[in-house]
């Protein structure tokens, strides 16, 4: 397989006809460790494994995230999911100034970018994001999350062996961002995950209406699709008991009326 790709020659067709010059990976090897190769989980593991170890040695003094008494702290330095992957900075010394805080989260995301430069990946800058987690604290002594004009810092980053710094795009800590399905905030707040699953059962909901099915077909639709898309979102969220109710009330009662009118067809 490796011989074939490397040996392929690339034209480009146009309404001109076919290129005569071409290119190739022998110079070059672009293909990586191919899409669907059983290798490739092995590949991506050993690499992987050496930029998270190189990374944890880099910062490895960093105190971690404490329970509530302060008695005990979690290191978290990164999640890593194949290809996405975040980056924690935390920190319970208040004496630390904001701007101290994201120069210290901009170097550990640059050394991060360094790393995968190394190993011939790179950054998708369009894609990453970065959220400013901190408190305001009113005369009562209660707190709520700064906004994003209560501390407009930047982080910017470079790539490769560049020197023109591009800036991150950050996020508000309310916002509530798509991450395998579903969508997460740093406040916790739901709501953005409820309009979304209430959305997209009412999708569902139009698409079953207008669907002849048989008795057979509503059932297995019901335990194959259904099942899926609601376990699956509803495993990771906190939504009040109320919410739920909400987003499924309608859902399940277009499916039941499906059954109860093939069965009735079926009866006849």
């Amino acid at each position: 397989m490796l011989h074939f790709l490397q040996h392929t020659q690339y034209h480009i067709k146009t309404a001109f006809g076919t290129s005569e010059e071409y290119y190739s990976n022998l110079t070059t090897a672009i293909y990586g460790v191919l899409k669907g190769s059983g290798s490739a989980p092995a590949i991506w593991l050993a690499v992987s494994i050496n930029l998270i170890n190189t990374y944890n040695k880099k910062f490895q003094t960093d105190q971690g995230t404490p329970n509530p008494t302060g008695s005990d702290f979690i290191t978290k330095m990164l999640n890593a999911f194949v290809d996405d992957t975040d980056l924690w900075d935390v920190t319970t010394d208040h004496s630390i100034p904001i701007n101290t805080l994201v120069t210290n989260m901009q170097t550990k995301a640059q050394y991060w970018e360094n790393c995968l430069f190394t190993t011939g990946r790179k950054l998708s800058f369009k894609k990453c994001f970065w959220y400013l987690v901190t408190w305001n604290w009113d005369d009562d002594g209660h707190p709520t999350l700064s906004s994003i004009n209560d501390h407009p810092i930047p982080l910017e980053l470079t790539y490769g062996d560049s020197t023109t710094p591009i800036p991150i795009t950050r996020k508000d800590s309310l916002d509530a961002l798509h991450t395998l399905g579903f969508y997460s905030s740093p406040s916790g707040q739901q709501t953005t995950q409820f309009q979304v699953t209430a959305t997209t059962l009412r999708k569902i909901t139009k698409n079953i209406k207008s669907t002849p099915m048989t008795h057979q077909e509503g059932q297995l639709l019901i335990q194959v699709y259904l099942h899926t898309k609601l376990h699956y979102i509803f495993a990771a969220t906190a939504l009040s008991k109320k919410q739920c109710e909400n987003s499924t009330a309608f859902i399940v009662r277009q499916p039941l009326q499906k059954w109860v009118y093939a069965a009735l067809q079926a009866e006849q």
